[in-house]
């Protein structure tokens, strides 16, 4: 029963519109948590298909690029989607269960992973995903020792070559600052981040320059005090910059210098 639910769940994937693929997505991600609950391993059929597809599109040539968005992109709703029983991601249940008794899946698992790191489109998703999982790893594994992270994430160190290892390393620090920043939108990697401290760029003529954070706060949308006056906020609203500090404000995706 599983078997058929899986490929047609495959099929609805690569022949729907992309409102329907992500209801599929959903829906598989959901059959996966399900099957992790449960205490038959049929969970491993799923990820199994996941990793043969990912295999079969690994050119990333004409079709194949298609159907690899398809691949990673239900491979990170599965890596997403939460236990029923807990607030845990299903996948840290279903590595902590096998981690230690059956290390191959452990090593599909990791495989699984490092595929989707490798995807440019959904790596930023990716490593804000690994780091849910992380958490939860952590949580999970000093119940028992500590043993399951080390494993883990000696399997992960294994399914990634030694520069993609120092590129993650990097990254996952940079993506989780900016998380904690609410600042998602900064490109990873680029000259705004490539520090040690995390910064805005903001272009200046032709000169990009870098401003550390030091502070931040969330703007609401500014409202009129009365109907026929324009809508303007109070001083109240603004971060007070110091004489060595300047205030950046993030409008869509840019961000702007305040010159006053």
């Amino acid at each position: 029963m599983t078997v058929d639910a899986v490929n047609d769940l495959w099929r609805r994937l690569t022949t729907g519109t992309e409102k329907q693929q992500a209801s599929t997505r959903d829906e598989l991600a959901q059959l996966f948590a399900r099957l992790t609950d449960g205490q038959d391993g049929e969970a491993l059929l799923l990820l199994s298909l996941l990793d043969e597809k990912m295999r079969e599109c690994s050119s990333g040539i004409g079709e194949s690029i298609r159907v690899r968005n398809i691949v990673m992109s239900a491979v990170l709703a599965v890596f997403q989607v939460r236990s029923f029983r807990t607030d845990h991601p299903a996948v840290i249940h279903y590595v902590v269960r096998y981690s230690l008794d059956e290390p191959d899946r452990l090593n599909l698992v990791m495989r699984l992973w490092a595929g989707l790191l490798r995807h440019r489109p959904h790596r930023r998703d990716a490593i804000r995903a690994l780091h849910s999982s992380q958490l939860s790893l952590n949580e999970l594994s000093n119940r028992h020792g500590g043993g399951d992270a080390r494993l883990v994430r000696a399997a992960l160190a294994r399914a990634l070559s030694g520069d993609e290892l120092k590129e993650l390393t990097r990254d996952y620090a940079t993506v989780n600052q900016q998380s904690d920043l609410g600042l998602l939108d900064l490109s990873m990697g680029g000259p705004a981040n490539t520090g040690a401290n995390l910064a805005v760029a903001t272009r200046v003529g032709r000169t990009v320059v870098q401003y550390p954070i030091t502070a931040r706060r969330h703007l609401a949308k500014a409202e009129k005090s009365k109907w026929y006056r324009r809508a303007e906020r109070s001083d109240a609203d603004l971060l007070q910059a110091d004489a060595h500090h300047v205030l950046v404000y993030r409008v869509g995706g840019d961000y702007v210098l305040d010159n006053d």
